[in-house]
Formats: C-alpha cells, sequence, structure tokens
C-alpha cells in the first residue's frame, strides 16, 4: 500500500495519508464542478475568509462548550472543508494553484 511505500511509521501518520486522499478525490470532484476561478478570482484572502465561516460554524456548534447537532452540513464535513481550504492557500502561497484548466486537463500554475 501507499503508506508503506511511504515508509510511514506510525498508525497516526496512515490514517492521515488515508483522510488526505479522501479529501484530495473530494477537492478533484469540486474542481471538476467549479474549475479554479472561484478561488484564483478572489485569492488567498478570499480563501480565508471561506475557512472563517467554517471555524464560526464550528465555534456556534460548540457554543458554551457544549457541542449541539448540526443539522445541514456535519462538523466533520466542515473540518475536512477547512483542511481543504487550507491546502488550496498553501497551493496559492506557493504559486501553485492554476489559474485555468480548460477541461481540466491542462492546468497551469498562476506563477512560474
Amino acid at each position: 500500500m501507499l503508506d508503506d511505500q511511504l515508509k510511514l511509521r506510525t498508525s497516526a501518520a496512515q490514517e492521515m495519508l488515508k483522510l488526505m486522499l479522501e479529501n484530495t478525490i473530494l477537492f478533484d470532484a469540486k474542481q471538476m464542478d467549479y474549475g479554479p476561478k472561484n478561488i484564483s478570482s478572489f485569492g488567498t484572502f478570499g480563501v480565508v475568509v471561506r475557512m472563517n465561516d467554517k471555524f464560526e460554524r464550528i465555534k456556534s456548534l460548540f457554543n458554551k462548550g457544549r457541542r449541539r447537532r448540526a443539522v445541514n452540513e456535519s462538523i466533520r464535513d466542515t473540518f475536512r472543508d477547512i483542511s481543504i481550504y487550507a491546502m488550496i492557500a498553501y497551493m496559492l502561497e506557493t504559486n501553485k494553484w492554476p489559474e485555468v484548466d480548460k477541461g481540466r486537463e491542462d492546468a497551469k500554475p498562476t506563477r512560474p
């Protein structure tokens, strides 16, 4: 398996790899729907705003130290979204976010 090839030594790292791959598959599906422009139009600050929305949601679900049940989106989904947004922000900051993605095959980084 991939975690064996990477020589991951801890079960936590192995589990994280699985979860990150699941998030990558979810991210890929979203990119097929939306493409990169919805992110590149507002850049890193736009991603930070989206992350803040997710953090505010978590805070409201843990109001006064008590966790209440989410109705429209699970807290797990919210955590997944935050982790994906964090990687998008990292890609933007390292100039790896594609500016265009015609047909989703020919994506080019925003800057060389």
